[in-house]
Parts: C-alpha cells; sequence; structure tokens
C-alpha cells in the first residue's frame, strides 16, 4: 500500500487518512503500517480485529466498484485520539454480506474514533448508517 510511504505516521490527521485510503485499497497487504497488530475493535464481533479489518476491505472489494469513503470531518481528541466523519459512496457490482449485486449506487454516512499508538491505529470505535446502505441496494 503505497498511501503511508508519502506521510509521517507520527501525525494523528494522516494516520486517520491512511486509515480510509486503507479501507479503500481492496488490498489488505499493506495493512501492518496503518494498523497496531494488536487492534482492538470495540464495537466489532469479537476475534482478531487486524483480520476483522481484512475482511472488510476484502468484502469492500467484491461488493462495490468505485467505492470512497470521503472524509468530511477531522478531529484531534485529547493526546491520542482522532474523530472521523466519512461519506461513502459506491456501486453495489457485487454480493455484499449475502446481498446479490443491485447495480445500484449508496451514499451513508459513518463516525470512527481512533486511538492512535507508537504511529498506528490502536483501537477503534465506530458505527455506520448500515441500514441507509441496505435500504438504497435493496430490491424493488
Amino acid at each position: 500500500m503505497a498511501c503511508t510511504t508519502q506521510i509521517k505516521m507520527d501525525n494523528r490527521n494522516e494516520i486517520a487518512k491512511a486509515y480510509c485510503q486503507l479501507l479503500d485499497s481492496g488490498n489488505p497487504a499493506g495493512i501492518d503500517e496503518v494498523l497496531a497488530s494488536t487492534l482492538i475493535d470495540h464495537d466489532g464481533r469479537g476475534g482478531n480485529a487486524v483480520e476483522g479489518v481484512k475482511g472488510l476491505i476484502i468484502a469492500l472489494k467484491s461488493g462495490f466498484s468505485n467505492y470512497k469513503h470521503n472524509i468530511e470531518t477531522v478531529e484531534l481528541v485529547g493526546e491520542d485520539k482522532v474523530f472521523l466523519r466519512w461519506r461513502m459512496t459506491a456501486t453495489h457490482t457485487g454480493n455484499l454480506f449475502g446481498t446479490p449485486a443491485s447495480g445500484k449506487d449508496v451514499n451513508f454516512v459513518g463516525h470512527d474514533l481512533l486511538k492512535i499508538k507508537d504511529g498506528k491505529v490502536a483501537e477503534v470505535w465506530h458505527v455506520e448508517n448500515l441500514l441507509a446502505m441496505f435500504e438504497q441496494i435493496k430490491a424493488e
């Protein structure tokens, strides 16, 4: 993944942007440059959080084309956190979590609070409006 080689990984704003770039890359190969190996996902389903992010990257690539997380807000929080509000736009062109391709465009928002430690995302709290996304791709 090229995104981290172009930024300073001690800057929380840049680390947050690299996190979104990683999600949009379609390739989890650069995950170790952005995420701590001990990543804690406070809103995840349990299990290894890094593997969960890898699975998400693969799911996004297989379910969508031209997908992008557009960062709308970046705010530093305390000494070690950064808050993101993002908007994801995409076209649903593949199977996504068991939902067959609809060919429809999606546009929905989400929020992430990232704790940064040693230049990497160490913890993440997230909420995304998946109901809005699934409403946009459902069959009529």
